[in-house]
């Protein structure tokens, strides 16, 4: 070791360098460059440069560090999702329907959730009667295999050989269809799976049946038992049905989805449509091409319809609010005048008929203001119109109930409403009411044979106002939907329609079918009205259904508030533009051809007018496309909307894509293990290469 020759002391310096300082005295040092032997100097491309001290390479930690930091976010992520999945998972599994212990039956397992009453109201129009509804009951599952243990290799998992949809079966456990639409006489779901070459261990299976609004309805899990020995079973069959009662079917209806776990992994998702017979908010949206506007904005927002009708029971706003619940509708803009004073306004007379009208406007136009008009009783319906006109009030007027007057001596007081009414028609108010329920002629009241108030009557007796030109006058059919779309309509043989033998045919009313007799004829137009295919609804505190014209006059009130909005101005009488409508563009109408209304004649009740193409008079011009409606009447073309998936599409969704996280979670730790290996690895060799000198 060399030393300083001022002060003595040992020094070194750096390999490669020829001067320094000594680090004790300051002395400046200084070595003769090296000598390199003639081997090293004949071959220079064999020196070896002298060694440098190993710097970190920072632009390595920062990539490692990094790497780290996006490794660890992703398995965070991924925990917190598989977490929430489980908990989803366990939330959908875990008996949101509340059953009794289990029974055994022969070799099936047999699960009876607990069976409560509840009434549920059934309304026709001008008359209600109350039937009992069971709420979801009697689920039967069971199990079967067809094919004996064989011995061979274990794989590693399950899998599906064949699978239906849930299907329907009938009361012999038949199949119906793979994708089955129940009415109330088909009350069994059904589904099953075959699984191929089930191995060791034993498995389980469970179903979960969703409703269309994505609540759990029923859940049962089978167990294949372990072949054991080194077998397994080729082929196992494993199944699952339930039994819905038909009347719950008024709130059971929809798409429905169910969920087949096979050992907690979500592995198969199949669908099935429950159909009520009766019609719910969302059936006539589709049916009559409602949802499109709805979906477009246009909901009745910045209009006013007036309701007139007798009064509201107590049951009222809490009934509304349980309507809104069950069909996601917002809250309803109500405001209620008395414009005759309070008396007799506590009762809604017929049943249910108050609630009804304002449940099927708010249903078909959700955001519209609502203007409740009670007047007591028939005596005062004519005062209810009265009001809105003379107050210029609301945008749209309708009424379900209609009033009647008989003998030459009310003649001039029903000119007088009349002119009234085409007072109404100047402000460009909408007036709709329903034809009424009594067939042809308005001959028999609710299919009765008994009495004689027509017949007796006619020819002087005038019902109101459907009969004035200045209302657009609502028939009835009998909607029959296919899944949730419109399939066919038929005449309701208790739709009002006939002549009037009062008021002679406005120049408006021509057109094929249109009968040249120089009276005004009705109705104008028809929709769902039937008590087979009745609209669903909230009275008395529970669903039921409810049938009549009732139900078509409001509801189209509804739908002529979201066309007004569109419009962005009143519309005024509509019967001008719907004939026109009829004759230019006829797909704005759907045809009605079959069905016939009835007819008395003395006390024998017969068939009366029938449908046809064209204007007839059990449905008149026949029942309304909306969209086309739209475009006919408020001049504005929608553009095209998609649908968006329902709740329990979206929740199956997600259980499915976390479930098989859940399967999978060791092949993606294992694969972001590999990746952080080889990304450190090579940073390592980087690192001990040298400084970047990039």
């Amino acid at each position: 070791m060399p030393f300083c020759p001022k002060c003595g002391q040992p020094y070194e310096l750096v390999p490669g360098a020829t001067q320094g300082f000594c680090e004790f005295c300051g002395n400046a040092l200084r070595l003769a460059a090296p000598t390199k032997s003639a081997e090293a100097l004949s071959s220079p491309t064999s020196q070896t440069p002298a060694p440098t001290a190993r710097a970190k390479n920072p632009r390595s930690s920062k990539t490692r560090k990094r790497v780290l930091a996006v490794a660890a976010v992703v398995i965070f992520l991924f925990a917190a999702l598989v977490s929430y999945g489980a908990y989803l998972n366990l939330s959908s599994l875990g008996g949101q329907s509340t059953t009794q212990p289990l029974t055994t039956r022969g070799s099936t397992t047999v699960t009876n959730p607990s069976t409560t009453t509840q009434p549920s109201t059934t309304t026709s129009g001008q008359k209600s009667t109350t039937t009992i509804h069971s709420s979801p009951s009697s689920v039967s599952t069971s199990i079967n295999h067809s094919s004996a243990a064989s011995t061979t290799s274990q794989p590693t998992s399950l899998s599906i050989a064949d699978s239906t949809l849930a299907e329907g079966v009938d009361s012999n456990y038949q199949p119906v269809n793979r994708t089955q639409v129940f009415d109330t006489n088909a009350r069994f779901a059904y589904s099953w799976i075959n699984l191929a070459n089930v191995y060791s261990p034993s498995h389980n299976v469970t179903w979960v049946w969703l409703t269309s609004w994505g609540q759990v309805y029923f859940r049962y899990q089978a167990t294949i038992p372990d072949p054991g020995n080194g077998r397994h079973y080729p082929n196992w069959y494993t199944y699952c049905d339930i039994y819905i009662k038909g009347s719950n079917a008024i709130y059971l209806a929809g798409s429905w989805q169910v969920g087949v776990y096979i050992d907690g992994a979500l592995d198969l998702v199949q669908n099935f449509t429950l159909q009520s017979p009766y019609v719910t908010p969302q059936g006539i949206r589709s049916a009559y091409d409602v949802a499109p506007l709805i979906q477009s904005g246009y909901t009745g927002k910045g209009v006013t319809v007036a309701i007139i009708n007798s009064g509201i029971d107590n049951t009222f706003y809490s009934d509304i609010k349980g309507f809104d619940a069950a069909y996601g509708l917002p809250n309803a803009n109500i405001t209620v005048v008395e414009p005759n004073g309070s008396q007799g306004t506590n009762v809604e007379e017929p049943q249910g008929e108050t609630t009804a009208d304002v449940e099927f406007v708010h249903a078909m136009a959700p955001d519209a203001h609502i203007l409740l008009v009670l007047v007591g009783g028939l005596s005062g319906f004519f005062t209810g119109f009265s009001y809105v006109i003379d107050n210029n009030a609301a945008d749209i007027a309708t009424v379900s109930p209609s009033w009647a007057w008989w003998g030459q001596g009310n003649q001039g007081t029903v000119l007088a409403e009349n002119s009234e009414f085409a007072k109404g028609a100047g402000q460009n108010i909408t007036l709709i009411a329903a034809s009424n329920d009594w067939g042809s002629n308005n001959t028999v009241p609710w299919g009765s044979i008994t009495g004689d108030f027509w017949t007796a009557h006619l020819p002087y007796s005038w019902l109101m106002p459907q009969y004035s030109q200045y209302f657009t006058a609502v028939g009835g059919t009998a909607l029959t939907l296919i899944g949730s779309r419109y399939g066919s309509e038929a005449g309701w043989n208790q739709s009002g329609g006939g002549p009037s033998n009062l008021f002679s045919r406005p120049s408006w009313q021509t057109g094929p079918g249109v009968p040249n007799n120089n009276f005004r004829v009705i109705p104008d137009l028809s929709l769902d009205a039937s008590c087979s295919t009745g609209y669903t609804f909230f009275w008395n505190g529970h669903l039921g259904y409810f049938c009549g014209t009732s139900g078509g006059a409001p509801t189209f009130a509804g739908i002529v508030a979201d066309i007004v909005q569109a419009a962005g101005k009143r519309v005024g009488l509509l019967n001008p533009m719907l004939y026109s409508l009829a004759s230019s563009a006829p797909s704005t109408f759907h045809d009605v051809t079959g069905g016939c209304s009835l007819v008395k004649t003395g006390s024998v009740i017969g068939t009366g007018y029938c449908s046809s193409a064209g204007w007839d008079y059990v449905t008149g011009l026949g029942s309304p496309d909306a969209v086309k409606l739209l475009g006919g009447i408020a001049h504005v073309q929608l553009a095209q909307v998609t649908n968006m998936p329902t709740g329990s599409e979206l929740r199956l969704g997600a259980l499915v894509a976390i479930s098989r996280g859940v399967l999978y979670l060791p092949y993606l730790i294992a694969v972001v293990v590999s990746i952080l290996s080889l990304t450190l690895s090579q940073r390592r060799r980087e690192w001990r290469s040298g400084p970047d000198q990039s």
